[in-house]
Order: C-alpha cells, then structure tokens, then sequence
C-alpha cells in the first residue's frame, strides 16, 4: 500500500533531482513545484534502487487512481520482505531491516526507492543558513 510521506512537498514536473552517497548516507536533491530545492537525506540506508520511468510499471504507483507527485511510502514493500529473508540467511540474530521503511520518488524520467530507516528533510536555504 502506498502513502504520500509529505503532502506539502508536490515535486516538480522537472525536478533537476541528483543523487550524493556518502556512506552511511544518501542524500537527495530535487526542486518542488514552486521550484524550492529541497534536500533528503536517508541515514542509514540499506538498498538503493534507480529506474528509469521507460521501465518502471508507474501504474503501481496510483494512489486512488491518481499518479501522485509526492515522496511516496510502500507500507507493505515486496522489496523490504526479501531484504528481509537474506539478512535472515546471513544473521538470524539480527532485526535492523525491522526499523527500515520503503520510500519511493517519482521523478520525471527516473524513478529512486530507498529503503533507510528514516529521514529529513531540508531546504537549501535552511542548509546555507
């Protein structure tokens, strides 16, 4: 099931988004639809996932039959599950997959999931101070 992280972030019809690892994070730029640079960043993540829309079902991002432009959330993620079993396979003691969530940006001409535990959001102006 998929859910609007933030209904006050719409992103822009063209985003200009980048992408910055610096592990243990990842950092998302993007512009919204009154073209305010917002910054992400997810700390820690554990899986990255960038798909150009061509080959992305978009369909499965419908929320009521509409195509959102927000920061999605999948709250039942097929992606998270399987990450899941192989940390399984790997440390049966372990749980840290059970804090991560599934966060899903559907840009103009790519689409970026993330699974990370959380994250936070800032303007640029904010980081600039």
């Amino acid at each position: 099931m998929l859910r609007v992280v933030n209904n006050e972030i719409e992103i822009h019809e063209t985003p200009l988004e980048k992408v910055v690892v610096n592990f243990p994070e990842l950092s998302i730029y993007f512009d919204d639809i009154n073209e305010n640079r917002w910054k992400i960043v997810f700390k820690p993540f554990q899986g990255v996932k960038l798909t150009t829309i061509d080959c992305f079902d978009v369909n499965s991002l419908l929320i009521d039959g509409v195509y959102k432009k927000f920061i999605l959330e999948d709250t039942e993620s097929k992606w998270i599950q399987t990450l899941k079993q192989e940390l399984k396979l790997n440390d049966d003691t372990a749980d840290f997959m059970n804090k991560s969530h599934h966060y899903i940006f559907p840009f103009q001409d790519n689409i970026i999931e993330i699974i990370a535990w959380g994250n936070y959001i800032i303007t640029l102006d904010e980081q600039n101070g």
